[in-house]
C-alpha cells in the first residue's frame, strides 16, 4: 500500500466505490485522513459499509466547509457531458479534486528517496490502444534484465495498491485518458504515447479535448525522457511541441511502426520487417522481426518499439532486449487464438472497444466472420465500413446492433444475432475451412457484460464448448 502523509490530518470526500475508490479509502484512512465515501449504486454503498468504511451522501447530508479534497474514481464524469453533482459541489465550495493517480505522485518523497542505493523510476504509458500489452511488455523486458517491475492503473492494481517503492525498481503505469484529465500532479521519468483514435469522445467533449487529456502526461509532467509514436498527426504534434520546448528538447525518442524516421534524433522504428534503432543520425542496432515473434500482428509493432524505447532509456543493451522479445506471450482478451478446429479460427479481441482496434484486428485476417457491437461509442462504424474486403458476414451483438445494421445495409452481409451466445453458433454454423470467427466489438460492454474481461471469458467459454 502507498501513504500520502502528505494529507495527515485533512479531510476527504472519496465519490466512486469499485476497486480503485476502495484502494483509496485504504490509503488515505492509513494515512492518517479522515474519510467520507459515496457511490451513486446502492450495492457499492452497502459494500463500502460491510468493509467498514464511512458512508455518507456528500452531496445532500455532508458539510463542505468541513472537506479538504474530493477523490474521484475514473468513471465519474468530470467535465464534459456534464460534471458529476458532487464534482460541482466541490467546485463551489473550492475544495480540491483530485483522483488516485495525483494522490500517488503526491506521495513521492525524493528526499525519502535518499536511502536506495539506486533510485527507483516510473513509467506512464498512454494512448487510444496497445497500453496494458506495451506495459507488460516492457515489464517483461526490464524483468529479464534483472530490474524488478510492478504494473498497475488503469489495468491490474490500483497505483494506490502497489508496495512501497524499493531499492531500483521500476513502477510501470498504465493510465487512460480519464486518469490522466484529473490528476494534479503527473510526474513519470519516462513517458511513452503510443497513438491516437476517436474514443471516449463525449466524455471529453469531442476528440480535442481527449487529446489534450493524453497529452497532459507530457505537459505538466516534465518527464526525463518522453517517447513519442509519430505515426499519426497527433503524436507528430506531440513530438514537435516537445522538441521545440527548450526545457524538453533533446529529451525524447520517436517511434514509428510505418515509415522510416530515421532523421528523427534519436529513433526507433520498423523498416521491412526489421526493428532499427538510430540515433544521432547513425544505426545502433538492426533486428529481423518476421521469422521470430509468435505474437507479433501489425498493431504489435508500436507496442514493440516503445517498449525497446523504454529499455533502451533503461540502459539495457540491444542484443538483451532482443533475446527477450520472443518469449513474450501477449495478453488474454487481445487478439488471442482460442481455439483452431476443422481449419476454422476463434480469435478473441474483446479488448477492440473502439473502430481503430477493431479494424487492426480485422485486417489481419482473410476470410472473417465479425462479432461486432455492443454499447457504441460516438462516431459509428463508417471507417470500418471502407475496409470489409476481408469480411464475409457481420453478426451484431448488443445495444448497437440495430444502429450498425442500418450502416452496414448494402456493404456488407449481416445478421442481428443480438447475444455473443448466438453470434458464436451462427457464425460457426456458417463457416468453412479458412474462415476466422473474431470477436472485435469496437464498442464497450457495459450494455451485457461488466467489461471487456467479463466479454473475452464469455467467448473462450463458448468457444470451448465447440471444442468439446
Amino acid at each position: 500500500m502507498i501513504l500520502i502523509n502528505e494529507f495527515s490530518g485533512s479531510k476527504a470526500a472519496v465519490l466512486g466505490l469499485g476497486r480503485t475508490g476502495i484502494s483509496v479509502l485504504n490509503s488515505l484512512n492509513n494515512s492518517g485522513v479522515d474519510t467520507v465515501c459515496w457511490d451513486d449504486n446502492v450495492d457499492a454503498r452497502q459494500q463500502a459499509k460491510e468493509l467498514g468504511f464511512n458512508v455518507e451522501n456528500i452531496l445532500h447530508g455532508s458539510n463542505w466547509a468541513e472537506f479538504d479534497l474530493l477523490i474521484i474514481s475514473p468513471g465519474i464524469s468530470f467535465l464534459y457531458p456534464k460534471p458529476h453533482d458532487v464534482v460541482k459541489k466541490a467546485r463551489q465550495n473550492n475544495v480540491r479534486i483530485d483522483n488516485d493517480i495525483g494522490l500517488f505522485f503526491s506521495s513521492i518523497d525524493k528526499n525519502y528517496w535518499e536511502k536506495f542505493e539506486k533510485e527507483p523510476r516510473i513509467i506512464g504509458v498512454t494512448g487510444s490502444n496497445g497500453k496494458s500489452t506495451t506495459s507488460f511488455l516492457i515489464s517483461h523486458l526490464i524483468e529479464r534484465a534483472g530490474i524488478p517491475s510492478e504494473i498497475g492503473g488503469n489495468f491490474g492494481k490500483p497505483v494506490l495498491s502497489f508496495n512501497p517503492f524499493k531499492d531500483g525498481e521500476v513502477k510501470i503505469i498504465e493510465l487512460s485518458s480519464y486518469q490522466t484529465e484529473v490528476a494534479s500532479t503527473l510526474k513519470c521519468d519516462i513517458s511513452v504515447f503510443l497513438n491516437f483514435s476517436p474514443d471516449h469522445l463525449d466524455r471529453h467533449g469531442g476528440a480535442g479535448g481527449y487529446f489534450n487529456a493524453k497529452q497532459r502526461l507530457f505537459t505538466i509532467g516534465n518527464s526525463e525522457r518522453n517517447i513519442i509514436c509519430v505515426d499519426n498527426k497527433e503524436g507528430e504534434f506531440l513530438f514537435n511541441s516537445l522538441e521545440t520546448d527548450e526545457l524538453a528538447r533533446g529529451s525524447n525518442i520517436a517511434i514509428a511502426s510505418k515509415r522510416n524516421i530515421s532523421n528523427y534524433g534519436w529513433s526507433v522504428f520498423i523498416n521491412k520487417g526489421f526493428l532499427v534503432e538510430w540515433k544521432n543520425r547513425k544505426q545502433v542496432a538492426s533486428f529481423d522481426l518476421k521469422p521470430r515473434l509468435s505474437f507479433l500482428r501489425s498493431f504489435n509493432l508500436q507496442n514493440i518499439c516503445a517498449a525497446y524505447a523504454v529499455a533502451r532509456s533503461l540502459n539495457i543493451s540491444p542484443k538483451a532486449i532482443w533475446e527477450s522479445l520472443d518469449s513474450f506471450k501477449g495478453l488474454t482478451h487481445r487478439n488471442q487464438l482460442v481455439l483452431e478446429k476443422d481449419g476454422v479460427k476463434y480469435v478473441n479481441d474483446s479488448k477492440a472497444t473502439n473502430v481503430e482496434a477493431a479494424l487492426n484486428s480485422i485486417l489481419q485476417y482473410d476470410s472473417v466472420r465479425l462479432i461486432l457491437g455492443g454499447l457504441a461509442k460516438k462516431g459509428g462504424i463508417s471507417k470500418l465500413i471502407m475496409h470489409m474486403n476481408q469480411v464475409k458476414k457481420i453478426y451484431l451483438i448488443g445495444d448497437a446492433a440495430k444502429d450498425f445494421s442500418s450502416e452496414l445495409k448494402g456493404n456488407v452481409e449481416y445478421e442481428i444475432s443480438k447475444t455473443l451466445e448466438e453470434a458464436v453458433n451462427s457464425a460457426t454454423n456458417d463457416s468453412v475451412a479458412g474462415d476466422c470467427i473474431l470477436l472485435a466489438p469496437a464498442c464497450a460492454s457495459f450494455d451485457q457484460f461488466k467489461d471487456f474481461e467479463e466479454r473475452g471469458k464469455k467467448f473462450i467459454s463458448l468457444v470451448e464448448n465447440i471444442k468439446n
